[in-house]
């Protein structure tokens, strides 16, 4: 597991949140210039895919997508970086349940299922990053020029 990553700023990997079929995804403390601090995400290109030229593809893909897509409905992506060991992307941290986990939590916990009003609200905000997304990006998932 990653301890640090140290550019031009250095990530402490604080813990690892989550792993996908890509990558791993980790809570990180940037640290900046005179005891600046942020919390961030660090997403990371698995080891064993770090040689793969499609997957390294499209992870940078992906970030170059995410990066110019500013809506409060979508995480933020800061940096793009490359070290020894593989690519990462610096992201915005969003702090709370993943949706897999808050429909776990009902399910298990509370016994039912969140409220209807609950997830209208939830698929209403998820169907706004999505219709920003879709109407910011061309057939081939580029980027449109937006002044």
């Amino acid at each position: 597991m990653l301890s640090a990553i140290k550019d031009q700023y250095t990530y402490h990997i604080v813990r690892k949140i989550a792993d996908g079929g890509m990558g791993s995804v980790y809570e990180a403390v940037q640290d900046g210039v005179d005891g600046f601090q942020k919390v961030v995400a660090l997403k990371t290109l698995l080891p064993s895919l770090c040689d793969n030229t499609r997957f390294i593809e499209m992870f940078v893909q992906e970030a170059k997508l995410v990066a110019n897509l500013v809506h409060e409905n979508i995480v933020q992506i800061f940096q793009l970086g490359k070290i020894p060991e593989g690519y990462y992307i610096v992201m915005e941290y969003v702090n709370g349940l993943s949706l897999h986990e808050f429909i776990r939590f009902h399910n298990t916990v509370r016994k039912s299922p969140p409220p209807v009003e609950l997830c209208v609200f939830l698929i209403s905000r998820i169907a706004r990053g999505l219709a920003y997304a879709h109407a910011r990006t061309d057939k081939n998932n580029e980027p449109l020029n937006i002044v």
